[in-house]
Formats: structure tokens, C-alpha cells, sequence
């Protein structure tokens, strides 16, 4: 079933940087990485640069970024996801077996999660 209310649906990837505010109110999706129809995709993701990427999950049951990817697919995001109630919902979703490009360090996505009291980097 395709959610409602995507900001951005692609089925390629986003440039490596990439800048700009993203807002979702209520359940939706700020970046879909999908097919028209919700199918998974058959690319890598990389937005490693994208430190000027923000989506600003504000209502309830938000996803910031949806990566519905092939098994063995590489996604990479410098994107930062700020999740502002309590119920905001998530700031990542990857669906099936993804992989990062370098085991050795950390992701650069990072999650800030004002209800909680805890936020940070992603790993």
C-alpha cells in the first residue's frame, strides 16, 4: 500500500548534497525512496553531503526518511531529522537488508528527538 502524504518520492537518488527544510504534519513521509507504486527500488542512496537537508517530523506517526531498498543496497544520509512530539514517529525507516558504505564509521544522520531527552548520531 503507498502511504499518503510523501513530500518527496523518488526512485533514484538524491544528489550527494543536497540542502533544504522539509515539514510533515500528521503521518506522513518526508523522503520516500520508492517506486510510483511503493515498490522497492533497485539503487543506492547516497546524500552523505547533505548536511543542510532537514525534515521537521511535527505531527503524530511522521517517517522522516523512507528507504525502500533492494537487499544489499548502500544508503548513506548527512540529512538530519528533527522529531518534535513525543509520538513524532521515526526518523528512518529502511526496509530490507541495506548495508552501509564503510563498517568502519558512524553515519552522519543525525536524530534529534525533543521529547526523550536523547538524540545523536546515528550508527
Amino acid at each position: 500500500m503507498l502511504p499518503t502524504g510523501i513530500g518527496v518520492r523518488t526512485s533514484a537518488s538524491l544528489a550527494q548534497e543536497n540542502s533544504g527544510t522539509v515539514n510533515v504534519d500528521g503521518s506522513g513521509i518526508g523522503l520516500a525512496f520508492q517506486t510510483t507504486t511503493g515498490d522497492q527500488i533497485e539503487n543506492d542512496l547516497d546524500m552523505s553531503q547533505s548536511s543542510g537537508l532537514v525534515v521537521n517530523l511535527n505531527g503524530t506517526g511522521g517517517t522522516g526518511i523512507l528507504a525502500n531498498t533492494r537487499d544489499g543496497a548502500t544508503v548513506k544520509s548527512g540529512a538530519s531529522v528533527n522529531i518534535n512530539k513525543a509520538d513524532g514517529g521515526s526518523a528512518l525507516v529502511v526496509n530490507n537488508f541495506a548495508k552501509r558504505g564503510d563498517p568502519e564509521r558512524k553515519s552522519d544522520f543525525i536524530i534529534n528527538d525533543c521529547c526523550s531527552g536523547t538524540g545523536g548520531e546515528g550508527k
